[in-house]
Formats: C-alpha cells, sequence, structure tokens
C-alpha cells in the first residue's frame, strides 16, 4: 500500500530510482549515486505521482543536516550503502553540495551511525545513540492524514515536540551560539532564558548523538563535532526556506522569533503627565536622586522605588513626572505597565516581553517568562514604571538584573518584600499647592476673588488631589456657582463624599477599593476610629477600641496603615521598649469610616464606643494630672465613667507623664468638644478639668480658654452647679496667667459661692488662692493677705497640705512686697515645716526659694545661696525643670547681686535651655527680662534692648500686660541712659497703657519718668 502525503505533493522531492537501480558494490545493499545536479528545481521540474510518497520538507532536511554534522566525510563521498530490505522508491532533491540521495526507510540509514569515525561522533560503533533521532525522522516521512494531518497545507505538525520542528530552531539557536561565542548572550538574543536555551542545545546534542561545545569555566569553543555542523547547519536552513517557500506554504518550521527578526524601535511607553501637575518638588528631589543610575559595569543593584499612600493623593502622577524627567538617564527605552489586581506576574512578563519586541508567537510559556525577561534586560539601560502595584508576587522576579536600570513603583500598599525597595510615602498636598492646584483647573482669577473661602475650600478636600481635582472640576463647569456656595455645599458632612464625585471620578470609590481588602478586625477598627473626632491618637487607643490588648491592637493597626487608610502622625511616647506610635485618618477616610459604621455596626454600638473612649482618655488624663507636681487642686468627680486600663499599659504610657499630657493634647481638646456637642456635659468637664495644671505649665492658653468656655456654656445649660463651679475655677486660673486680672477675679468669686453652696470647702480654698494672688499684684496686699489666711484654714481644716502651703508660701512673698521680712520669714518657715511633715518636695522647694529670695531682699546674699541651692537639688531630684530654672534664675539674680555676672551669666543660659526643651515660654521671658537686666549692668546696652525686646515679644503673645509692662519700664530706662530719650518714652508709654488698669506700684514711677522727660509737653 502506498502512502500519500497530498499537502506536499508540489515540493521538489520524487525521482524514482527504482526503474534504474545503481550496481551495488555490497551484497545485499543498494548503492546510491550522489551525483550532482545542476538542473534548478522548481515545481515543473518535479515529477507527480500518486505512487509515490512526498515526506515532509522536516524530515528532508534534518537527515540531510545530521548526515553532514555526524560526520564531514560523507560529504566528500559519492555514495552511501544502505541495507537492501525496501524498495528505493524516490530521491528527494536537496541542493547541498553534494546531494544525499534518502532512502524510503530512514531507520535504514542508521547504519551511517555504525561507520562514523568514533573521535568525530563522540559514540561507539553499534551504540545506537543516533536511533531515537532517525526513529522520529522516520515517523515525520510516514505521517498520513489518518494520523492527525490535514490534507490541505497546515502550519501544524502532528508531532507534538516537533510541532515547529525543534531541530531547525535548535539549529538556528546552534548558529546563535557560535555567533555570541557566549551561551548568556546568545540566549538573550533568542529572547529565550539561559537554562532554557542551554536545555535546546543539549537535546539538538542527543538528537545528533554528539558533543557540539565545551562546558566549563574557560573561554568558549566548539568541538570538532561542532565547527562541523556550522556549514551543515547553515545549509539545512537555507534548504528549509527555499523549499517551503516552493512548496508555496507557510513556513510550520520557523523557529521563534530572534530580536533580529522583531526588533522594534525603543520603547518610550511612558504616559504624558497631567498638564496641570502642581508641587512635589521635595518629593521629586527625592526620586531624581534615588533613579540615578551609574550605568552598565558597576556593582550597584537596580534602584528600586516604591511610590505609596492613599488612593487620590496622585502616586501615578508623581511617578509619571518622575520618569519623564530622568528619561533621558535610560536609553535603552521606558517600561509602563498598568497592573490590575487580578494580574499575574505571567501576564505583566507577557506585556514586558512585547514591549521589548518579543512577538506573540515567541513570548515562552509563564513559567519562562520572568527569566527571559531578565535575560533580556540584563545588558540594557531601562527604566520600568510598574503602576498600581497590588502584591509583590507582581513584579518581584521582574525587577531587571543589570546596573543600568531602575524600577519606579507605585502601590497603595508598603510592598516590604520587595528587597532593598526604597519608599516614598505622599501625603495630602501643602495648602499652598493645593491652592495652585485649584487655580490651574478654575483660574486664579476666580479664585483670588473668594480668596478665603478658596482656603476653606482646600481645608474640606485634606490637600488630597483627587478631591481637590474633583472640587475643581464641578467649579469650572458650573461658572455660576460661587466658591463660597459650593464650600458650604462641601461642609455638611453627610454630604460631602456625594459632592466629591465628578464623571468617572470619585472620592468614596477610591477609598472604598482599599476597604474592601482589609480583614474584618481591621474593617471594625477602621469604623471605629471614624466615630472619634480626635485628629490623631496613640495605638492604645485600638485596645479600647477592640476591647484586645496591645499587641493585637498594634497588629491590625498595621494592616490599616499598611493599606494607607491611616497614616504615621508621629513617633509616639511610652513604652520602656519602644513608643506608642500616634496614627491619623484622612479626614474623607473618617468619613468614609463613618459612613460605613452607621451600615454595618449594630444599633447602640457607636454611642458605646465614645463612651468606652472618654471613659480610657479621661482615666489616663487624671492618673497623669495627679502625677504632675505643680498641681494641688484635687477636684471632685463629677460622676462620668472611667475606661480602665490594664496596669502594666497605664504605667507604660504615663512613664513621663508631661510627655503623654504634650502627646494627647489635641485629642483631648477635640474629645471634650465632642463631649459637649453629644449631650456628655459631665465627661466635657471632667476631661476639661484634668488639663488645667498641664496648661497653665505649658502656658497653652489659646487651647484652655476655648475648652473651659466650650464646657462653660454646656454645664451651665445642664444645671451642673459642680461642674459649672470647676470650670470656673479653670477660666480665673487661665485669666491670671494672662493678667486679666478683672475677669479672673470674676471667675473665682462666682467659683467660690458655688462651691460654698455645695460644701466643698477645698474648691473655696483654692478660689481664695486664686483671689489673694490677683489682689497682691493689683496692689490690694490686705486684701490679698485676708484671701490667702482664709485659703490657709480652710485647707488646715480638711486637710490639704498642698493648698495649705501654697497659701503660706504667697502670703510670705505678700509680706516681703510690703516690706514686712519678718512675717515674710515666718510664713516661709511654717511652710517649709508644713511641707516637709507632710513629704510634700515640691513644697520643700517652694519655701526655700521663698526663704533665698527674703534673704536676697534683705543682703544676706550667703544664706540666700545656701537655701536656693536646697531648692536646686530637690528640684532636680525630683525631675521638675520648672523649679529647676526658678532656682537658677534666682541663683543668678544672686551672683548679679555679688558682682559676680560671670557666673550668672550661664545660669541664666541653662534657664533658657530647660524652658526651651519644656515649652514654657512664661519663664524664657522672665529669664530674658533679668538676662537683659544683667547685660545693661555689665555696660552692654545695645545687647540689652534686644533680649528685652524678645521678652516684650513673648509678652505680647501670651497676652500678660503685667509682665509687659515690667519689661517696657526696664527697656525704657535702659533707653534714657544712653540718651535716646525718644525710644525711651515710647517704651515707658506703652508700659504705662499696660499697667494704668492694673493699678500696680509702677504706674506712679512711670508717670514721674515722663513727668521728668526733657521731651514732656
Amino acid at each position: 500500500m502506498h502512502r500519500y502525503w497530498y499537502g506536499q505533493a508540489s515540493c521538489a522531492l520524487v525521482a524514482d530510482l527504482a526503474m534504474k537501480p545503481p550496481k551495488s558494490s555490497t551484497p545485499g545493499a543498494t548503492c546510491l549515486p550522489l551525483a550532482a545536479t545542476s538542473a534548478p528545481i522548481t515545481p515543473a521540474t518535479v515529477p507527480r505521482t500518486s505512487a509515490r510518497v512526498c515526506p515532509p520538507v522536516a524530515a528532508v532536511a534534518v537527515v540531510a543536516a545530521v548526515a553532514l554534522a555526524v560526520n564531514p566525510s560523507v560529504a566528500a563521498s559519492t555514495s552511501i550503502t544502505v541495507p537492501n530490505t525496501t524498495a528505493i522508491r524516490f530521491l528527494p532533491v536537496i541542493p547541498l553540495h553534494p546531494p544525499l540521495i534518502i532512502p524510503d526507510r530512514i531507520a535504514g540509514v542508521a547504519c551511517m551511525s555504525e561507520r562514523l569515525d568514533p573521535a568525530v561522533s563522540g559514540h561507539k560503533p553499534g551504540s545506537g545513540m543516533s536511533m531515537n533521532f532517525w526513529d522520529r525522522a522516520d515517523n515525520l516521512m510516514h505521517m498520513t492524514p489518518a494520523q492527525g494531518e490535514s490534507q490541505r497545507p497546515s502550519r501544524r505538525l502532528a508531532d507534538p515536540v516537533l510541532g515547529r520542528d525543534p531541530t531547525f530552531h535548535q539549529l538556528r539557536l546552534f548558529l546563535l551560539l557560535v555567533e555570541e561565542q557566549h551561551f548568556g548572550r546568545a540566549a538573550a538574543r533568542a529572547f529565550l532564558s539561559q537554562p532554557a536555551f542551554s536545555k535546546q542545545i543539549r537535546a539538538l546534542e542527543d538528537r545528533l548523538g554528539v558533543c557540539l561545545a565545551e562546558r566549563g569555566k574557560g573561554p568558549f569553543r566548539l568541538t570538532a563535532a561542532g565547527d562541523a555542523l556550522i556549514p551543515a547547519a547553515e545549509s539545512a536552513l537555507e534548504t528549509h526556506a527555499r523549499m517551503q517557500a516552493l512548496a508555496g506554504v507557510p513556513d510550520d518550521a520557523a523557529p521563534r522569533e530572534t530580536p533580529q527578526d522583531t526588533v522594534s524601535p525603543v520603547p518610550r511607553q511612558l504616559p504624558s503627565a497631567p498638564g496641570d501637575f502642581t508641587g512635589r518638588e521635595r518629593e521629586l528631589a527625592v526620586l531624581a536622586g534615588t533613579l540615578r543610575v551609574d550605568g552598565a559595569g558597576t556593582d550597584r543593584p537596580t534602584p528600586v522605588v516604591v511610590v505609596t499612600g492613599p488612593g487620590g493623593v496622585g502616586k501615578t502622577s508623581v511617578a509619571v513626572r518622575a520618569a519623564l524627567d530622568a528619561r533621558d538617564a535610560f536609553p535603552d527605552g521606558q517600561l509602563y505597565v498598568e497592573i490590575g489586581p487580578g494580574d499575574r506576574e505571567a501576564d505583566i512578563g507577557a506585556r514586558l516581553l512585547r514591549a521589548l519586541g518579543v512577538g506573540g508567537g515567541a513570548v515562552p510559556e509563564p513559567t519562562e517568562r520572568a527569566a527571559l525577561y531578565r535575560s533580556l534586560t540584563a545588558d540594557r539601560r531601562l527604566l520600568v514604571v510598574f503602576d498600581n502595584v497590588t502584591s509583590e508576587d507582581q513584579v518581584a522576579r521582574l525587577v531587571p538584573t543589570g546596573t543600568g536600570s531602575a524600577v519606579l513603583l507605585t502601590s497603595r500598599h508598603q510592598l516590604t518584600g520587595l528587597p532593598a525597595a526604597r519608599r516614598l510615602t505622599l501625603g495630602a498636598l501643602p495648602p499652598k499647592d493645593a491652592r495652585r492646584l485649584l487655580a490651574q483647573i478654575v483660574g486664579a482669577e476666580r479664585l483670588a476673588r473668594e480668596s478665603g473661602t478658596a482656603d476653606e475650600l482646600v481645608r474640606l478636600c485634606g490637600g488630597l488631589p483627587l478631591a481637590l481635582r474633583i472640587a475643581a472640576a464641578r467649579l469650572a463647569g458650573n461658572p455660576h456657582w460661587t466658591v463660597g456656595r459650593w464650600v458650604s455645599r462641601l461642609a455638611d458632612e453627610h454630604r460631602r463624599l456625594d459632592e466629591l464625585r465628578h464623571q468617572d471620578l470619585a472620592v468614596r470609590a477610591s477609598v472604598n477599593l482599599s476597604y474592601q481588602v482589609l480583614g474584618p478586625r481591621a474593617r471594625r477598627l477602621l469604623m471605629r476610629i471614624g466615630l472619634l473626632d480626635v485628629p490623631d491618637f496613640a495605638s492604645w487607643t485600638a485596645t479600647v477600641l477592640l476591647k484586645c490588648d496591645i499587641d493585637t491592637a498594634e497588629d491590625v493597626l498595621d494592616e490599616l496603615l499598611a493599606a494607607h487608610m491611616l497614616e504615621v502622625a508621629g513617633p509616639g511616647y511610652g513604652a520602656a521598649d519602644g513608643p506608642f506610635p500616634r496614627c491619623r485618618c484622612h479626614d474623607l477616610v473618617r468619613l468614609f469610616a463613618r459612613e460605613q459604621a452607621e451600615r454595618e455596626l449594630p444599633p447602640g454600638e457607636d454611642e458605646a464606643v465614645l463612651d468606652r473612649a472618654l471613659g480610657a482618655w479621661l482615666y489616663l488624663a487624671e492618673r497623669t494630672d495627679a502625677a504632675l507636681p505643680h498641681g494641688y487642686f484635687s477636684r471632685p468627680g463629677g460622676g462620668a465613667v472611667r475606661h480602665v486600663l490594664a496596669d502594666d499599659l497605664t504605667r507604660s504610657l504615663l512613664r513621663d507623664p508631661l510627655a503623654w499630657f504634650d502627646a494627647e493634647r489635641a485629642a483631648l481638646a477635640a474629645l471634650i468638644a465632642q463631649a459637649a456637642a453629644t449631650g456628655r456635659p459631665t465627661a466635657a468637664w471632667e476631661l476639661a478639668a484634668s488639663l488645667v495644671a498641664f496648661y497653665e505649665f505649658r502656658a497653652h492658653y489659646p487651647d484652655w480658654g476655648d475648652t473651659h468656655r466650650r464646657v462653660l456654656d454646656v454645664v451651665r445649660a445642664a444645671g451642673d452647679r459642680l461642674g459649672t463651679a470647676v470650670i470656673l475655677r479653670g477660666l480665673g486660673e487661665l485669666y491670671t496667667g494672662q493678667d486679666r486680672i478683672a475677669e479672673s477675679i470674676t471667675c473665682f468669686r462666682q467659683a467660690r459661692a458655688l462651691f460654698a453652696e455645695l460644701g466643698e470647702e477645698h474648691g473655696v480654698a483654692v478660689c481664695d488662692n486664686g483671689l489673694g494672688h490677683m489682689y497682691r499684684v493689683s496692689g490690694r496686699h490686705q486684701d490679698a493677705l485676708d484671701a490667702f489666711g482664709s485659703a490657709a484654714r480652710a485647707s488646715a481644716h480638711d486637710g490639704s497640705v498642698r493648698t495649705q502651703a501654697y497659701a503660706l508660701h504667697c502670703s510670705g512673698v505678700t509680706h516681703l512686697e510690703q516690706g514686712r521680712p519678718t512675717e515674710a520669714q515666718d510664713c516661709f518657715r511654717t511652710a517649709l515645716v508644713l511641707a516637709s511633715a507632710s513629704g510634700y518636695r515640691r513644697g520643700e522647694a517652694q519655701s526655700e526659694r521663698g526663704l533665698g529670695l527674703l534673704c536676697t531682699t534683705i543682703g544676706d546674699l550667703d544664706q540666700a545661696q545656701r537655701h536656693l541651692s536646697r531648692a536646686l537639688e530637690i528640684a532636680q531630684e525630683l525631675g521638675e525643670p520648672c523649679g529647676e530654672a526658678n532656682a537658677l534664675q534666682l541663683l543668678a539674680d544672686v551672683l548679679v547681686r555679688r558682682r559676680e555676672p560671670a557666673q550668672a551669666r550661664p545660669l541664666l543660659h541653662q534657664c533658657l535651655r530647660i524652658y526651651d526643651q519644656i515649652g514654657e515660654p512664661f519663664g524664657q521671658a522672665l529669664t530674658l527680662h533679668t538676662l537683659g537686666e544683667l547685660q545693661q549692668s555689665e555696660g552692654r546696652p545695645a545687647q540689652a534692648v534686644d533680649t528685652l525686646l524678645k521678652a516684650a515679644r513673648i509678652w505680647t503673645e501670651l497676652g500678660t500686660p503685667l509682665r509687659h509692662g515690667r519689661t517696657l519700664r526696664v527697656l525704657g530706662d535702659i533707653h534714657a541712659a544712653v540718651g535716646d530719650l525718644t525710644e525711651a518714652r515710647v517704651a515707658w508709654e506703652r508700659a504705662l497703657e499696660l499697667l494704668t488698669p492694673l493699678a500696680t506700684p509702677e504706674v506712679g514711677q512711670l508717670r514721674e519718668r515722663l513727668a521728668g522727660h526733657p521731651l514732656a509737653g
């Protein structure tokens, strides 16, 4: 039965030798002449017969190539002896030199391998090593339509391994290897990884039964068989191409495209940056420095930079802008891949390979793509931008290995799994840049007409570029809107996210993308955080909101931080093994979280969460206030619920009471306002009262006034007399610090009356001390002594040692100011005994300072120095920087009186450093005042004027007219001393203006100076 190959019948193959068999020189064999033919091969010259099998081109050319490769001597012979086991039925005409005669049963030609020189073939005769090859070729020869081939020309071969005829592909790879003389470079040119390339070469060697190239660490070298294969491979590939062309069918044995076949222009895939791109100068400078590469030939690893941040913050815009700025440093191209959440490494790798010129048919299997990509980029200088990466495994193996490339990624996640990657976290735009962005879209003139409302628009958008673009686009699309009208619509928190949408842009949708990937606990925590109005919070807050331990809480916070639903607000404070970090939630994310809480939390849980949070902050605030050394008002409780934290956590948090208050200051103020606004007056006033000592110490007068005045309205409306009394007392202390004498006296009197009605003797005593101080500074010394005496008696009755000691100390100061040192000494000593007996160390230091001041006044400077040194020791022992600075200042005054300014000066500078470190501007101004007087006594009036002006500026900021007026009086005296009478008069007149309402003794002195001034009218 004859075999037919209809699809290849037009190939130049058939010449019937059966009719004229040549003479055989070997019994039992047929000798086939290898005469060359000079006739051109065309379809017309090829006999067509249905009685003859037309083998595939692949099988014919492969056998020819092998015959030449395995033994070059075959090419010079004139005949090949083959077993005479089958009739010779055809002759394929192959334009090799000389052409070969291929038998019907190619398996019979396997005997050639038995007769080859072992030194050339690499195999022993009779080993049968080449049989697999010949069997495969024979299979190709005898395929029929029934075996899977269509009767029409096809691009596919039935053989699964040789579907593209791997032999021809391997021959092409071999020639690439010969050309490059290096496996790695040849692999790159073939768009293969080096292991895959080597595998193909070994497969070719196995097919041929020879070793083609030497392996090892030495220089690349071909074997003798490899050298012999070069011309045979070239001829075989040429023949295959010509015969396929004659057949008029596509080359189904074509290899994968090589770079020479598929080379494309240098990829320039970066999109354009937004035309209204604004700001980010610092971030762009950081990226420019990080992306800078030294070029190939260095050991520097490929720079990998992750631009991260919340949704809508402008990560893509910044990355594209930075990439465009840096593109000249990457002459081999810039690749840009926008990644979707479902994209896998293989998908991304295929896109990158196609961008580098790898044709669709040449893209390898998914497992090979990353290796091929690295091979192709190893010697190139490329900038690769991966936009919107969701996980490290999408891109980790797609980082070029060469030293001349760089990778820039954007992601909402930190991508900490990328080794050696640097991270640049984007935050909200600063107000100035946010306004510029609005102006670019809306128009500068339109914004300028409503400058104030434009600033409010920036605030409502939180500086988030996405929100700003949406807000600006809606304004631009509605020219009849005013900015003020638009701001009023956005001011409604319940509608803001609804308003911030335009076409396909929406803030809510952007935030929701990040929310959907969160775990259940992270979602719950975010919703509960959204219920609080705090601008930031420490990690311990999560333990309260989730009812869990600190380690679990921080794990959940880490998830929110990694998703950029929260951001780190500061280093925090607290634990011995590291601070509790502070976090904050963007305003628009908070609105989203609050919306989700309304949808997802059970009824009533939002109220319970707020109560629990207020109770925790109140518990810690009271504990912290009690630990401060300068507070002495033990206020009564109002009944608000306290949420008690674990003892070890509380101890860690309150290791430094002032640091805790500093960190929680803004959060406490926000919670006071939220408690007042949500019908929780008791929690509001108790929180506010716990901050008085801290506010006084830090001179945080604006916060103090805002919180107390807000709460006063609420407690009065609620009819809470105790809360009203406590808040009025706090306001009295505030006005004392601000030298607002009349207002202070009014508040103390009203508070005292309420405390008396409620039977709160301690509250009465504290108010008497406050009244006494105001009477003293306003020159009402007897009223002051009466008030201090009343406070001392009341506190002695209820056992409040701190209040009694303070009353005695203030009485001593009042007696001293009246020129009664003996009475002053009695008060100071009684206070010292009382404080020592009760272990009230701060009271001891206070009394020692009083005695030191007394001795300084009467001229006993040695005794003064001893008292003040003891006061300094106690303050240092207690770790009370304010008391330490007070003692140093008084010691400096003693040294000035001793005419030892050189010794006094460093003490005053030390005072300034302490006050600067603890943030106590009141003490800074006092010390500057003393330093100015010292400089004047040293004959340095110019320096003295500068120093006193600094003090005056601080007094102006604090709003303290008494101290301000006294500093200006000294400043005028210095101007007069140097003959600058005009400036002297200006200073004295301003001082008189400040002090006259206070009726202090300095008022008369100033009037005398002005009256005696030569320029007085």
